[in-house]
């Protein structure tokens, strides 16, 4: 392995730390299957391309510059073979911060202890 892709699997390990203790701000997009987080010279993307006949779920890791030029990508696929197996429930993660999950659930919640 490369030590850009160690480096690479040691930042997705930690941003997965991060993401567990819920004190990453990842983003919601337009697209729902794409949520980022920006750090002050970087944003970090993580997609979601759905299940096909052909192909199961999968999920892609991008690296920009302010500029938002791609400077590092990784898929899920070559993350596990390097040692992170936790692309999916990075992602998982990430989109129920951006959408605020719990917030809503409490809405919910909230609501349903209303009806009479």
């Amino acid at each position: 392995m490369e030590s850009e892709d160690k480096k690479l699997i040691t930042v997705l390990t930690r941003l997965y730390a991060k993401t567990k203790a819920d004190v990453v701000e990842w983003e919601p997009s337009e697209d729902a299957n794409l949520f980022a987080v920006k750090f002050s010279d970087y944003t970090i993307s993580l997609v979601r391309m759905l299940a096909t006949p052909t192909h199961a779920e999968s999920f892609n890791l991008t690296i920009a510059n302010n500029d938002g030029a791609v400077i590092q990508e990784m898929d899920s696929s070559t993350a596990r073979d390097n040692g992170f197996p936790d692309m999916s429930d990075l992602f998982y993660r990430a989109r129920r911060h951006a959408v605020d999950l719990n917030g809503a659930l409490d809405d919910l919640l909230k609501e349903l202890d209303d009806l009479s």
